[in-house]
């Protein structure tokens, strides 16, 4: 098995992918997804939260259906606690 690191930007619509890099993953044996990038800022409004931290993660969702092997989609995320 060989884990290959694609680069993208989880603020920009379709993560940022390259069309090279969403090419590759479309046409390799990709059999598994992880997306582990969140902001950890949590001063930060709510509107951009949920650009940075949540819909990210149905972006993943909607790449790891369209490549064609993929069995397994793995989201990491970030948990705070705070005494504000």
């Amino acid at each position: 098995m060989k884990v290959t690191y694609v680069e993208g930007n989880m603020a920009k619509v379709g993560l940022g992918l390259s069309t090279e890099h969403r090419g590759l993953l479309m046409s390799r044996h990709v059999y598994l997804v992880f997306h582990v990038a969140a902001s950890v800022i949590f001063q930060e409004p709510l509107l951009e939260t949920m650009q940075t931290n949540s819909w990210p993660v149905i972006e993943v969702v909607r790449l790891g259906q369209a490549v064609p092997d993929v069995k397994v989609k793995i989201s990491g995320s970030v948990c705070a606690h705070s005494n504000v």
